[in-house]
């Protein structure tokens, strides 16, 4: 009964609408682009002996490697364009080889899906510290960076639950209202705000009842539209 109540709520219009699923769409992108702002010289440098210790090679002049690495950097603008490097490029990236090419282009996707947390570890730390503004430039990996961004990141504000409940202490007691007592009429669509809150609200007293899926189900049924796309 007090399930039922609640999802007339939901499924007679107050929440199923374009502007909250438009909130559930990510947001957050993996940027694929090179970071600009890093001279691929300096990646050379931080990345030159990983480089080196994939290969059994007795050329290991460092200086070799980095002038090479430094060169291919920005030619590597994806994964397809590796194989053409390595083929039509041989004197920009020797002596590098194909493996190494290879290696390179991972390091540089890792270095580039950290570019956030990278920018705002750089504007936490002491600018004339260089040699850790050297480490942070070149780091592909994210445990070291946020080791490293720990001291700076700010408190947490508790769950979404903790926040709703701090925050619109009036529709928490309204939702469990609701739920404690069916058969109720339902408060006005306005004193159900805002939306995502109430929505994460439902759900968690849903969540503890694994049988309310069925009557979700049929209530959906009854008071939404569902438009399916077939595939040829």
């Amino acid at each position: 009964g007090a399930a039922l109540t609640m999802l007339k709520a939901l499924c007679c219009g107050l929440l199923v609408r374009q502007p909250f699923r438009s909130t559930m769409t990510s947001s957050a992108s993996t940027t694929r682009r090179f970071l600009s702002s890093v001279d691929p010289a300096v990646l050379a440098q931080g990345w030159s002996k990983q480089l080196l210790s994939v290969e059994d090679s007795s050329n290991n002049d460092l200086r070799a490697i980095v002038q090479a690495t430094t060169q291919t950097l920005p030619l590597l603008e994806d994964a397809s364009s590796v194989p053409f490097v390595c083929r039509y490029r041989t004197e920009v990236i020797h002596p590098l080889t194909t493996r190494q090419v290879f290696l390179l282009h991972t390091l540089k996707e890792k270095h580039a899906s950290l570019a956030t947390l990278r920018t705002k570890l750089l504007e936490c730390i002491d600018s004339h510290d260089v040699a850790l503004q050297q480490r942070i430039q070149t780091s592909t990996s994210k445990s070291e960076l946020e080791d490293l961004y720990a001291p700076f990141k700010p408190p947490s504000k508790g769950s979404i639950l903790e926040r709703i409940q701090k925050e619109h202490p009036k529709l928490v007691e309204i939702v469990d209202n609701l739920w404690n007592n069916p058969g109720i009429t339902l408060p006005p669509a306005k004193s159900l705000q805002p939306q995502s809150a109430l929505v994460h609200l439902l759900g968690t007293k849903i969540a503890g009842h694994a049988q309310i899926v069925d009557l979700v189900m049929e209530e959906l049924v009854k008071h939404c539209l569902v438009k399916t796309t077939s595939c040829s």
